[in-house]
């Protein structure tokens, strides 16, 4: 058994940004173990990619309670870390707007990615996993079984005989259905292909957009696990921090955290689509108390231990016990957001922080989500460590070449 896991989950751009801050304070604070297996899915994977392979030329907030919003506003970058980290924001809508993105077959998102990841000065198709073990989340879906049908409650009633989770592990990608991180990465992100398997029309006029290999199409990893935590439990790891970041609202929307418990709910088109049914791995009787906790104010957290895990077949989990679980969620804090002296940070942020946004963000957004997932990772320092340090010497790379992104900022 492996013995420390930390999940990034899926949700657009709050993923990829929180996935991407989360690690930055996390490799600051010294709390990324040597040895540790990382999970992501969908926006979540993009972030630990370009943290992987340009974590060390960005620059990230680094603010104290009294800034401006003026600068709180600003794409700041110096001459060590020349990059702003969201610079993917404006690629992004670049390409939303072209059409002809819709004209180039299967490896048009692929050219959607390399373009962002250019403005990072990386060649996508050129990623590299890094030196920790990475698992790599996608589903996959049979050709045959398009287009689906969804029941009332968005869930796929066919999911057990179409419906998968594939994980490349960058430790043993010749074993795994897609080699290339790159490729893997893509198909995590794939978010967009759900509208498309869904409708007879898309289908039927857009099947070409899809990736594919052999007789299956490829999808968002968020279709079967929003959370990016089975993956961890396939391989039986004792002790999980989990950074959940959908894009939704867990008050309004929690079936990819609730599935896995069993309980069952209304998802979406998007995430978990196989019910909670197929999805649970955690005894239904934590559900409450853990939902309940990751929507409190004054919580945004769940610390399970120990956690009995249940067979389920489906997704490939064999029983066993996990030691300790910590979730934290990306819903919105008053209690950070108010330690600003500058009250027109709060009355200028969009609607959507933090866990809303759908296609794009201002740059006070993207740097306040930064600075918040900044902000939980200091203040559920030692729940972290707890969790995470099973003996294994902690390091942490480059303090030396930047200033600290969280020592203003104390809880």
């Amino acid at each position: 058994m492996a013995s420390v896991g930390i999940a990034f989950s899926g949700g657009g751009l709050p993923a990829l940004f929180s996935a991407l801050c989360a690690l930055d304070a996390l490799n600051f604070t010294g709390l990324l173990p040597e040895r540790v297996i990382t999970s992501t899915t969908s926006g979540g994977t993009v972030g630990y990619a370009l943290w992987i392979n340009a974590g060390r030329r960005l620059h990230f907030p680094n603010f104290s309670f009294d800034v401006s919003r003026e600068e709180a506003s600003k794409q700041s970058h110096t001459l060590d870390r020349p990059l702003w980290f969201g610079k993917i924001l404006n690629p992004f809508g670049a390409l939303a707007s072209e059409a002809q993105v819709t004209h180039s077959g299967s490896h048009w998102w692929q050219h959607i990615l390399e373009r962002a990841a250019s403005s990072y000065e990386l060649n996508f198709s050129s990623l590299e996993s890094g030196s920790r073990e990475w698992l790599i989340n996608y589903a996959t879906l049979n050709k045959t079984a398009c287009p689906i049908s969804l029941a009332s409650d968005d869930t796929y009633p066919l999911a057990r005989e179409s419906l998968g989770l594939e994980v490349t592990d960058s430790r043993s990608r010749s074993a795994s259905l897609l080699h290339r991180i790159s490729d893997a990465v893509a198909a995590s992100s794939a978010f967009w292909a759900a509208r498309i398997v869904e409708s007879p029309w898309a289908t039927a006029t857009s099947r070409g957009m899809l990736m594919e290999v052999g007789d299956r199409y490829l999808l968002d990893g968020g279709v079967v696990d929003t959370s990016g935590i089975v993956a961890l439990l396939r391989r039986q790891v004792k002790n999980i921090v989990a950074f959940y970041n959908d894009n939704n609202d867990l008050s309004a929307l929690n079936a990819s955290i609730a599935y896995l418990f069993g309980l069952g709910t209304v998802t979406n088109d998007m995430n978990s689509l196989q019910g909670p049914a197929l999805s649970q791995v955690f005894p239904t009787n934590l559900a409450f108390e853990t939902l309940n906790n990751l929507t409190n104010p004054e919580l945004l957290r769940a610390q399970l231990s120990p956690v009995p895990v249940v067979d389920n077949s489906y997704l490939g989990v064999r029983a066993y016990t996990l030691s300790s679980l910590l979730i934290l969620s990306n819903q919105r804090s008053e209690r950070f957001l108010h330690s600003f002296q500058d009250a027109s940070i709060e009355a200028h942020l969009s609607h959507e922080y933090p866990n809303q946004y759908k296609i794009g963000m201002a740059p006070l957004g993207a740097n306040m989500l930064c600075a918040y997932n900044q902000w939980k990772v200091r203040r559920h320092e030692n729940e972290i460590r707890h969790t995470l340090h099973t003996g294994d010497t902690l390091r942490h790379f480059d303090v030396s070449e930047r200033g600290s992104p969280l020592h203003h900022l104390v809880v």
